[in-house]
């Protein structure tokens, strides 16, 4: 039970702080190294390597071209990635869950004694923590690391219908 209860603690502790970040403050210090960034203008794209000199943004877009573009024309920045490290974690835990249970098993005597049951139990771990991060690598993640956050905001949106064709138009959004 106190495993359990350290385990879930930790869990916690760890998932706030990553879900606790400012979207309007960014990181000068870390580039981005893969995303999405929407203008105000109502142009969007994809990008590599984002970097922050003062108050402007440069990027490569996926052609290879190098973008400089001043932060006030920025609408949003989102950091694509993927679910990886959650997995291997999960992944770890339900290695060590497993090995718990089957040492459990053995000390009762429902499982016959075996040499080198630490190495089995490190490998149990080490696998289930390469498949749960496996299986989070096929889950993308975007995670918004910046917003321009302004009281009112108009921007165009080019909309797609199921058939393919394009329509124009405006977004409003007000924030209290």
């Amino acid at each position: 039970m106190k495993q359990f209860l350290f385990v879930s603690i930790l869990l916690f502790i760890t998932l706030s702080n990553t879900y606790s970040q400012d979207r309007r403050k960014l990181n000068r210090n870390t580039p981005i190294w893969r995303g999405n960034i929407a203008l105000k203008d109502g142009n969007g794209e994809q990008f590599r390597n984002l970097d922050f000199k003062r108050e402007t943004v440069i990027y490569k877009d996926m052609k290879g071209n190098t973008i400089e573009k001043n932060i006030s024309d920025v609408f949003i920045i989102t950091k694509r990635g993927s679910y990886a490290g959650y997995g291997a974690l999960v992944g770890c835990l339900s290695g060590v869950l497993a090995s718990l249970q089957t040492e459990s098993a053995v000390i009762d005597g429902r499982l016959p004694k075996a040499d080198g049951r630490g190495a089995i139990y490190l490998g149990i771990t080490a696998g289930c923590t390469v498949v749960g991060g496996l299986v989070g690598l096929i889950f993308n993640k975007d995670k918004t690391v910046y917003r321009s956050d302004s009281p009112m905001t108009f921007a165009p949106l080019i909309l797609s219908s199921p058939d393919g064709r394009k329509y124009a138009g405006l977004s409003f959004k007000k924030n209290f």
